[in-house]
C-alpha cells in the first residue's frame, strides 16, 4: 500500500519531521523498516529513499519540489529525477515491443471508498486522535509488459482493503497527509481523499488489512504504519535540494549500476 507514485499541494504553516516504522506481512516475507520524513511547505525530503528502495544504493534518500522526485546518492556524489527515462531509451523499447502507443503497466478501475464508522482513537505521543475506519475496493490490471499482440489481455487483481486511521487534529500538514495516505494509485488516492475530507489532522497511525483476488489465487496482507516522533524545527532549505558539486546522471544508467552492482561476482562501473 506504500508506495511511490504522489501528487502534492498546498502549503504548510510550518515545516515538520516524523520517524515513522512500518511493518507488512503476506504474502511475501514479512518485512519492516524506519524513515525519517521531512516537509517545508510542497517540499518533502525521504531518508532512506522510498519505492526505489529494493534497488537504490545503501544510505540514498529522496527530495521532492512537490512535483518532482529526485534520488540523491552520497555514495557516488551523483542524483537522478526518479523514473524519468529519456526520449531515446522510450522509443528504442516501443521499437522492441512493437507498440504502436505507450501503454501504462498498471491500470485501476472499479474504485469504491466507504467511511464506515468514526470513535475516539485515544492519545498517540500525547495528541488525541480519531478512529476511523474505512472500506477501499478497486481492481488492478496489469498489463503484460513484453506482448505486442494486439488486443493485449491483463491479469485482473481485485483488491478489498479495510483501513483504521488514527488521525491527530492537533498535528495539521497537507503535504504529510497525501503521503501518508497515499495507496500508489493517484485515481484511489483522490476518492479516499475526498471521503476523509471531513476529518481533521494528520494520520499517526494507519492499519491496513487487504484481500487480493487473481482467479483463484488468494492473497491476504497487512500494512502497518506508526508515527514515533514528530520534530517542528526549521529544516534548512539545502537539505530539499542535492547538494552543491553532486553530479546529475541519467534514472536508467543509475539501475544499471545498482543492479551491477547486485550480481553475483560483479561491481558496478
Amino acid at each position: 500500500m506504500l508506495a511511490i507514485l504522489l501528487s502534492l499541494a498546498c502549503p504548510a504553516a510550518a515545516d515538520l519531521t516524523l520517524t515513522t516504522a512500518t511493518r507488512s506481512a503476506g504474502p511475501g516475507p514479512a518485512t519492516s523498516g524506519r524513515r525519517r520524513v521531512s516537509v517545508s511547505g510542497q517540499r518533502v525530503r525521504m531518508e532512506p529513499a522510498l519505492g526505489e528502495s529494493s534497488v537504490a544504493p545503501s544510505g540514498a534518500y529522496q527530495v521532492s519540489d512537490g512535483d518532482t522526485w529526485v534520488v540523491v546518492d552520497p555514495g557516488t556524489r551523483t542524483y537522478w529525477k526518479q523514473g524519468h527515462v529519456s526520449t531515446k531509451t522510450r522509443r528504442f523499447i516501443r521499437a522492441l515491443l512493437g507498440w504502436r502507443e505507450p501503454r501504462p503497466p498498471l491500470t485501476v478501475d472499479g474504485i469504491v471508498v466507504e467511511r464506515l464508522r468514526e470513535k475516539e482513537g485515544g492519545r498517540i505521543l500525547g495528541h488525541p486522535t480519531r478512529l476511523v475506519r474505512c472500506r477501499l475496493r478497486f481492481r488492478i490490471n496489469a498489463w503484460p509488459v513484453f506482448a505486442s499482440a494486439e488486443p493485449a489481455v491483463p491479469t485482473v487483481s481485485e483488491q478489498h482493503h479495510i483501513d483504521e486511521l488514527w488521525f491527530a487534529p492537533s498535528v495539521e500538514d497537507e503535504t504529510l497527509r497525501r503521503l501518508v495516505l497515499a495507496t500508489g494509485f493517484p485515481d484511489t488516492d483522490e476518492q479516499l481523499a475526498r471521503t476523509l475530507a471531513s476529518v481533521r489532522g494528520l494520520p499517526l497511525r494507519r492499519i491496513s488489512r487487504g484481500r487480493s483476488r487473481s482467479g483463484d489465487t488468494v492473497y491476504e496482507s497487512t500494512n502497518v504504519f506508526e508515527v514515533d516522533a514528530i520534530d517542528r524545527a526549521t529544516v534548512p532549505p539545502s537539505d530539499f535540494e542535492p547538494p552543491a558539486g553532486y553530479r546529475r546522471v541519467r534514472w536508467e544508467d543509475a539501475m544499471k549500476r545498482q543492479f551491477a552492482a547486485r550480481a553475483p561476482g560483479k561491481t558496478a562501473p
